[in-house]
């Protein structure tokens, strides 16, 4: 793969969330209803630390990158039902539904992100050891 095309995957999958988000239109009442549904973040906390340990096993115990990028197909799959909603046209309470779904889906995203920071950390240290005992 090319690394524009892996830099244009990751602009995509940072940016779509934020056009849901940020695209609904906020009101006093949709800011009320988002904090009183607190719930969803914890929900979205729970999806990273659950993917973020699933993503560091199989980073570290599989070799074939399909198969490690697993947790970032259900990611991309809950941001598919987020755009679902947004573009429902079912009325306001979609909007919402899918702000806050993209808000989880977020959250959760951030625990593979950082698997995959530890894992390259990971790698790095092994390369820079390696290097410096052959020199």
């Amino acid at each position: 793969m090319k690394p524009r095309t892996v830099i244009s995957v990751i602009c995509v999958i940072i940016l779509l969330p934020l056009l849901i988000v940020f695209s609904v239109p906020l009101t006093d009442c949709l800011l009320r209803f988002v904090f009183e549904e607190l719930q969803h973040v914890l929900v979205g906390v729970i999806l990273a630390v659950m993917l973020g340990i699933t993503q560091l096993m199989l980073c570290f115990f599989s070799k074939r990158l399909p198969i490690c990028l697993i947790p970032v197909y259900f990611i991309l799959l809950g941001y598919l039902f987020c755009l679902i909603l947004f573009f429902g046209m079912e009325g306001l309470g979609e909007y919402i539904a899918a702000m806050i779904y993209g808000i989880m889906f977020s959250i959760a995203l951030s625990g593979v992100v950082l698997a995959w920071l530890i894992y390259g950390l990971f790698r790095l240290f092994i390369h820079l050891k390696k290097r410096s005992i052959i020199e």
